[in-house]
This record gives C-alpha cells, sequence and structure tokens, in this order.
C-alpha cells in the first residue's frame, strides 16, 4: 500500500499536477505511515523485544485501544503500555492523522476555488477591454490590437456568466473531495484488513498440514513389527497424494487467486485510475485501413 502511494507522484509528476501532491500524496502519506506504519512497528517491536509469548502485549487491543485514547498500566499483560512515552506518541500520531484527513478535504477544494475566481475576474478583465476597444471610434493596428487579443484563442472571451469556471461551485468540488477522503481512510483500513487474508491462508495451510500429518503419516509410522514397512508404504500414498493436491495445488491456486485480487484492488487503486487513452491491440487490418485513407 505504501509503495502504491509512492507510485502515484509519477503520474502526478508527468501530468504537471502540482496541486494534488501537495492537497493528495503527501496527506495520504503522512495518514498511511501515522496510523498502519506505527502499527507495522509495533509488529517489529514485539519481535525484537518481548522473547516471552505467554506475557507480551496484544497488538490487536493496543491498536483499538490507541483509538480510544485508553491505557491501562495494570499487571496483564496484553494491556499494558508497551514503553515509556507511549500515551502521548500515540495521541500525537492520532491528532496528525486527523489534521491529514482534514487536510485532504479543505485544502484541495479551496485551492482550485481560488484559482477559478482568479481566472473569472481576469476573464472580466480581457472582456471589458475587448468591449471598451471595440466600442471606441479610433481605428487600431494590426500589431496593437493582436497585444490587446493575446491568447484569446485559446481562452474563449465570453461573459463570466457562460465560463466552465464559474460552473464548478465550491460545494461540487467540496462534496467531490469529501468522497475521495473517506474512501482512501476507510480503503486504508479495508484494504490493511484484505491482506490480513494471506495470513489467514497461511494458518490454514499450515492447519491442514498437520491434520494430514497426525491423521495419516504418524499412523502408518507408529505400526511397529512386519507389518509397519508395508503399512508405512501404503500411508504415504495418500498422504503424497493428499500433499499434492490439496496443500500445493489447491492453496497454491487459493493463495495465487488472493495475492492477485490483492493487488488489482489494493495495490494499483492507490495509483492507476483507468482515466487514460483506451487500449487498442495491434491491428495490420487497422494499420492497412489508415494508411489508404
Amino acid at each position: 500500500m505504501l509503495l502504491g502511494v509512492l507510485l502515484s507522484i509519477w503520474n502526478l509528476v508527468f501530468f504537471k499536477e502540482y496541486v494534488r501532491i501537495i492537497c493528495d500524496f503527501l496527506p495520504q502519506l503522512v495518514f498511511l505511515l501515522s496510523i498502519f506504519g506505527y502499527l507495522c512497528s509495533l509488529i517489529i517491536v514485539k519481535w525484537i523485544a518481548f522473547s516471552n509469548p505467554d506475557c507480551s502485549p496484544n497488538i490487536l487491543i493496543g491498536f483499538i485501544n490507541m483509538f480510544l485514547f485508553k491505557y491501562d498500566n495494570n499487571e496483564i499483560c496484553s494491556n499494558r503500555t508497551w514503553y515509556p512515552g507511549q500515551t502521548v506518541s500515540q495521541t500525537m500520531l492520532i491528532i496528525i492523522a486527523l489534521l491529514c484527513a482534514l487536510w485532504m478535504l479543505l485544502s484541495k477544494p479551496l485551492i482550485i476555488h481560488i484559482q477559478n475566481r482568479k481566472l473569472i475576474v481576469n476573464l472580466q478583465v480581457v472582456h471589458v477591454q475587448i468591449s471598451d476597444r471595440r466600442n471606441t471610434q479610433h481605428s487600431l493596428e494590426s500589431d496593437d490590437l493582436s497585444d490587446i487579443m493575446v491568447d484569446t484563442d485559446d481562452v474563449p472571451i465570453v461573459p463570466p456568466d457562460n465560463s466552465q469556471a464559474e460552473q464548478v461551485s465550491f460545494g461540487e468540488l467540496f462534496i467531490h473531495q469529501a468522497i475521495h477522503t473517506i474512501e482512501y481512510c476507510l480503503g486504508c483500513v479495508s484494504h490493511t484488513a484484505s491482506y490480513l487474508r494471506l495470513w489467514a491462508l497461511s494458518l490454514a495451510h499450515s492447519q491442514l498440514s498437520e491434520v494430514l500429518w497426525q491423521m495419516v503419516m504418524q499412523r502408518g509410522i507408529k505400526i511397529e513389527g512386519y507389518l509397519g514397512a508395508p503399512m508405512l508404504f501404503l500411508v504415504i500414498i495418500p498422504f503424497a497424494f493428499l500433499t499434492v493436491t490439496i496443500l500445493l495445488l489447491m492453496e497454491g491456486l487459493s493463495a495465487f487467486l488472493h495475492t492477485l485480487r490483492l493487488h488489482w484492488v489494493e495495490f494499483q487503486s492507490k495509483f492507476y485510475k483507468g482515466e487514460g487513452i483506451p487500449f487498442q491491440p495491434f491491428s495490420f487490418k487497422e494499420i492497412l485501413e489508415k494508411g489508404f485513407e
């Protein structure tokens, strides 16, 4: 997810959308690192600092208590604080995340609204200048007229009431940005939970392998005497068949499909919009037809 957010800056720089770098990219990056980057750091700290699995803080409970501002300093291992200053640091991270959400929500509509208002004012000034020039009785040389009419071919000189800049109201900009902000903030939670499905698949794979070992393979190994060798030969056949078909093929295909879905939805949605040029497959027939035309 962090890599997807970092990749989005290439699109913004290429299309020269510098406003979105300030209003979208930076708050998204800080929001993701302040919440879920901190969660990843807690996982690493737990691996290193707490060697006793029976008395180590619970990451899920600690993460929930972080949003509830609930800190219990009792003797229960799963609810205790991890390090000195944890209350202050986690409170600051929550405040930073909220400020980033407000940053995404308000900055872009305000900047675009100010830019539209400046465009409207410029159009009004140019329209008044052209109208005054046309109403004068003095003839102008073509050079002087070209100086006044500079860049009027690209910008339609119409009354400001019909301009596109005025049609985009601040309310529409705010609603669009609010949907984008809510989608990103909630998407960070849902996408992180979606990536946990790979962890769930690994647990299922571990349990299936343990069942096959205990229910099939160990039964053949425990047989003693002359029947041990032939029974082990007979037991290893279903064990190998179930291992290849279930653990390798079915579980591998399931993990592949889930990973492909995670790359398509959770990863690529951070930078890929699909709003560019539609894909056209290579065709000699179309090339020949266009060439003869």
